[in-house]
């Protein structure tokens, strides 16, 4: 990433203190690409520039309990990981839940697992983590474990913030996209829409209280984005310098096909008509690859002895139900998670979804054993 952030704030979340009955969760938020427009960028308290994978990055750690799951926050398109803890002049901690132009997903997942494991060691913190990827953030997750594993990292679950997985056609290309000077995606009018919807957010569900700034959002918390993150079709060509039709590599690069990676997944999303495509379609999504994960895993027991040991009816139960277990609508449009409503329920959402993975897979295995 041209500039990564990472963050871990438990207190923003209203719910993930040290002083709180729920289990403490160290937040840490890495975030995709982008071109800073400072040559030498303005950084937030805790924020650090560094290198990994090859790839710059900006991250920051805020610590909790060191005995409980590393919470690895993962931004969308156009943003950096600084909508999930703030950090502006003037901001609230209770309001948040906590240049490479062929920069691509397969990178993106390396540098976000590097950054982890480096923040893991540094800190002797436990090595499972919980990840948590919003909007375009969706696509890193199987690359994101595959490579924590060979780290020996357990990705314990994954929670979808309105993100979109790495399956092709998932999304459509937004409309007017151009390059930048510096190689990477920008599209007509997408900053003044998502700066739209923070203030709709503002509106709607933060009793008319302004979260951040429309002019410190648009100038602190947005940059363009390598094209290859997006899904979008596009590659860069270093060559020419622009962007070039591509339909397979940012699929190829998501593996969503590799089953074996894939770690259970919970969906949080909002409820806006601003945000429909999330809201209708995310459950679905989401459920089918934890579907087709679950399916890797019986594949690889006995299936007359599970019929045997009547447990076939009970594991076909099992794993229709998940639709309506993994996922929960939260007040709020894309930036459901913002302002100290969202925030709170966000939070303790994701503790409760942590508590229910852990029992799923449990049942889930005995079943199968």
């Amino acid at each position: 990433m041209s500039s990564t952030a990472s963050s871990n704030s438990p207190k923003p979340t209203g719910q993930l203190s040290k002083n709180s009955e729920n289990p403490d969760i160290v937040l840490s938020s890495p975030t995709l690409s982008l071109k800073m427009t400072e040559s030498t960028p303005k950084l937030y308290t805790g924020e650090q520039l560094d290198e990994a994978a090859g790839f710059p990055t900006l991250y920051n750690y805020l610590p909790a309990d060191p005995n409980k799951p590393l919470v690895v926050f993962i931004p969308g398109g156009g943003h950096n990981a600084r909508v999930a803890y703030g950090g502006h002049e003037g901001y609230q901690e209770k309001d948040f839940f906590a240049t490479a132009p062929n920069f691509r997903i397969s990178d993106w997942g390396k540098q976000a697992a590097e950054v982890r494991h480096k923040i893991i060691e540094k800190h002797s913190l436990s090595k499972q983590v919980v990840l948590v990827g919003w909007s375009m953030g969706g696509r890193i997750v199987i690359p994101y474990s595959a490579h924590a594993h060979s780290l020996g990292i357990e990705v314990a679950l994954f929670v979808s913030l309105a993100a979109t997985p790495g399956i092709h056609g998932s999304r459509p290309p937004p409309l007017g996209v151009t390059n930048t000077a510096a190689g990477y995606l920008t599209a007509t009018g997408i900053y003044k829409m998502f700066a739209r919807q923070v203030q709709n957010q503002n509106e709607q569900w933060n009793n008319g209280k302004t979260i951040v700034p429309e002019d410190v959002y648009l100038r602190k918390y947005t940059g363009s984005t390598p094209v290859s993150l997006t899904g979008s079709n596009y590659r860069y060509d270093t060559e020419s310098r622009q962007f070039l039709k591509d339909y397979w590599t940012s699929t190829e690069d998501a593996i969503v096909h590799q089953a074996e990676y894939c770690p259970m997944i919970a969906t949080l999303g909002g409820t806006s008509p601003l945000d429909a495509r999330h809201v209708i379609t995310d459950q679905a999504t989401w459920s089918f690859l934890l579907t087709r994960k679950l399916m890797h895993e019986i594949e690889r027991y006995d299936m007359a002895k599970i019929v045997e040991k009547g447990n076939w009816n009970k594991l076909i139960d099992m794993v229709h139900s998940l639709p309506s277990q993994i996922s929960y609508m939260i007040p709020g449009n894309h930036f459901f998670f913002m302002g100290e409503p969202g925030a709170r329920k966000t939070a303790e959402v994701i503790v409760e979804h942590l508590e229910k993975a852990n029992k799923f897979k449990r049942e889930f295995e005995a079943l199968l054993s």
